[in-house]
């Protein structure tokens, strides 16, 4: 079965959660063999690093939480070449031309948005995905966290 290509946008790439299980559960995934050679993965942060800035941030960040047993530093630096980082405002659809920038325009591509953000921010990015028209009819919205503190905020 032919795995369908992909464009990962991972808000929140910066942070811990990412850091700490996305990005290791990614590198897994990728070494499984289970990511399309051309899938890509963009990581969005607040801080103004370079794409070589942001793959040095792993190195030290996501790295020791990977197994040794299932790590090769060969297959690390495969799946670190895949992965882009851009720097912007999330609340603020002025930001998001770089995001633009680097998205494949093809129409046919399936865009993922994954939220590792607090949930304050879910409604506001969606928001500015679709004034930037960044999100496509094949785009999917993945939300990391529980919406609410407790059931009667989640309902």
């Amino acid at each position: 079965m032919a795995l369908t290509d992909f464009d990962l946008v991972l808000f929140g790439g910066g942070g811990d959660l990412s850091m700490r299980k996305l990005i290791p559960a990614m590198y897994a995934r990728d070494r499984a063999g289970d990511l399309p050679p051309t899938a890509q993965i963009i990581c969005i942060g607040r801080q103004n690093w370079s794409d070589a800035e942001f793959v040095q941030a792993l190195n030290e960040s996501s790295r020791p939480h990977i197994n040794e047993k299932v790590f090769a530093q060969a297959s690390w630096d495969k799946f670190c070449a895949r992965i882009r980082y851009v720097s912007l405002d999330a609340t603020d659809a002025t930001t998001y031309q770089p995001l633009n920038d680097v998205l494949r325009k093809d129409a046919n591509l399936t865009r993922v948005f994954y939220l590792a953000t607090p949930p304050t921010l879910f409604a506001k990015i969606c928001h500015n995905l679709s004034a930037r028209g960044l999100a496509t009819e094949n785009s999917r919205v993945v939300l990391e966290k529980p919406l609410g503190r407790d059931l009667a905020s989640a309902k």
